[in-house]
């Protein structure tokens, strides 16, 4: 026993016993955070109060887009990036660059091509309004009054959301977003666009309230 090293039972146990009770303490340790969170997605009232306690939000992602007439999905990845109330960076990282900018209400999306950015000012501009929209008010926690899907809280702290329009239910019929044990936080989403295709984007240990510079949303990689 090393000095200054206390004689606890603990120290006297064989190796796989200490490490068994490690496992047990991190374990009771996990359980008891995904305790706490337990109700934080029960009401929206209670969904708006959890987010408004979130500021920042910074976490790599894999989104997987799933289609009958491939044998394997399509992966990509990225990262998101956000600052409450509406600043937001949305970027793929692989297999093709691009990234979503909004900041003080500007918004701007870039592609690269051949090693270099090029602002995309094509028809697909035209729905990066409702696309930014909806990033931004999910993780504000905003569901209800949203002009474009009706909204609805399931058992298994899921919100589904199902479009008002006819025109917008014939590109998505579902989307459904997966809240997390700690409150205001988004685990994964999945886009429904039909029966046999859909896309799901899981976000991988976000990291909450840290700071963010302005340059994360006004310039490019």
């Amino acid at each position: 026993m090393g000095p200054g090293l206390p004689n606890t039972g603990m120290n006297r146990l064989p190796g796989c016993a200490l490490r068994r009770r490690r496992d047990t303490a991190w374990l009771m340790i996990t359980l008891m955070a995904a305790m706490a969170g337990i109700g934080w997605a029960d009401s929206w009232e209670a969904i708006r109060s959890a987010a408004a306690g979130i500021t920042t939000v910074q976490s790599p992602f894999t989104q997987e887009k799933h289609l009958s007439m491939l044998a394997a999905p399509l992966i990509s990845k990225g990262r998101l990036v956000y600052r409450r109330p509406g600043s937001l960076r949305w970027e793929y990282l692989t297999p093709i660059p691009s990234v979503l900018l909004m900041h003080d209400g500007a918004l701007r999306r870039y592609q690269q091509i051949d090693g270099r950015w090029n602002e995309d000012t094509a028809g697909s501009v035209s729905a990066m309004p409702v696309v930014a929209e909806e990033i931004t008010r999910w993780l504000n926690g905003e569901f209800e009054g949203n002009p474009y899907f009706t909204a609805a809280l399931i058992p298994g702290s899921r919100v589904t959301l199902t479009p008002k329009e006819p025109s917008m239910a014939r590109i998505i019929s579902q989307i459904v977003l997966e809240l997390g044990y700690r409150p205001g936080v988004i685990t994964a989403v999945t886009i429904h666009e039909s029966p046999t295709s859909y896309t799901r984007i899981v976000f991988d240990r976000p990291l909450i309230n840290a700071p963010v510079d302005d340059a994360l949303f006004t310039t490019l990689p």
